[in-house]
C-alpha cells in the first residue's frame, strides 16, 4: 500500500498543516495510478514523478517478441517440463482484451521429495489488475492463481501463484486482464508483467 501524511509546521506561533515536499520516483504508483499530491503515475516505470516527466505506456523491449500468442493455437511453445528446471522467465506486456498463452506438455512423472509445478506472475498494482490461469489440452482452467505477495512487500507489485503436481499430458498458461478489474475508467487497461515458471524437486 502507497501511503503519504501530512506534516505540521509553527508559524507565528500557532500549528498548521503543510505538505511534505515529495520527490519524484519517491513513491511506486497505487491501484489507479495513485499518487502524492502533484506527482503523476509513469506508467512505463509505475512510479509517481512530475507530470511533464510522465511518458504514455509502452510494451516493455522484447515482451512482444512471442506475439503473436493470443490463444491455444498460437501459444508459445516452452516443450516438455524438465524435472527440476526453470521453464520460463519473461517479461510480458497485456492491452485490453489482449491474452498472452504459453504451451508446456507435462510427458513423465518426476522422483524427488516433492516435484511440482511454480507458476508465478508480477505485476504493478497501478494499471489494471491481471490474473494467471492453468489449462488443460481443451482449454478448462485446471488452476487460478491465488496472491501471494509478500507481506513486507514495497515493490509495487502484486504477485499471484499456482502450485501443483500436474498429471502428464499438454499444459497451457494464460495471462490476461482481470475481467472485473479496476482500469482508470479505461485509461490504464494495460499492464506488464514478468512470468516465472519452475518445476523443482523438494
Amino acid at each position: 500500500m502507497v501511503r503519504w501524511t501530512l506534516g505540521l509546521a509553527l508559524i507565528g506561533g500557532a500549528l498548521v498543516a503543510c505538505t511534505p515536499e515529495i520527490g519524484s520516483g519517491t513513491y511506486y504508483c497505487g491501484p489507479e495510478r495513485l499518487c502524492p499530491p502533484d506527482l503523476a503515475c509513469d506508467d512505463n516505470s509505475y512510479t509517481c514523478i512530475y507530470p511533464f516527466q510522465v511518458d504514455p505506456f509502452a510494451c516493455p523491449d522484447g515482451s512482444e517478441a512471442d506475439e503473436p500468442n493470443d490463444s491455444t493455437t498460437q501459444a508459445d511453445d516452452l516443450g516438455a517440463l524438465t524435472c527440476g528446471s526453470s521453464i520460463l522467465d519473461a517479461v510480458g506486456c497485456v492491452q485490453g482484451d489482449d491474452a498472452d498463452y504459453y504451451r508446456m506438455e507435462s510427458a513423465s512423472s518426476c522422483s524427488g521429495n516433492d516435484p511440482h509445478l511454480e507458476i508465478k506472475l508480477r505485476f504493478p498494482v497501478a494499471d489494471v489488475p491481471l490474473v494467471v490461469e492453468l489449462l488443460d489440452e481443451s482449454g478448462a482452467v485446471v488452476a487460478a492463481g491465488q496472491d501471494c505477495t509478500p507481506r513486507d512487500n514495497f515493490s509495487g507489485r502484486t504477485h499471484l501463484c499456482i502450485d501443483l503436481t500436474p498429471d502428464t499430458g499438454v499444459y497451457f498458461v494464460r495471462v490476461q486482464r482481470q475481467a472485473d478489474g479496476p482500469d482508470c475508467d479505461g485509461a490504464c487497461n494495460f499492464n506488464q508483467y514478468q512470468l516465472d515458471i519452475v518445476y523443482p524437486l523438494s
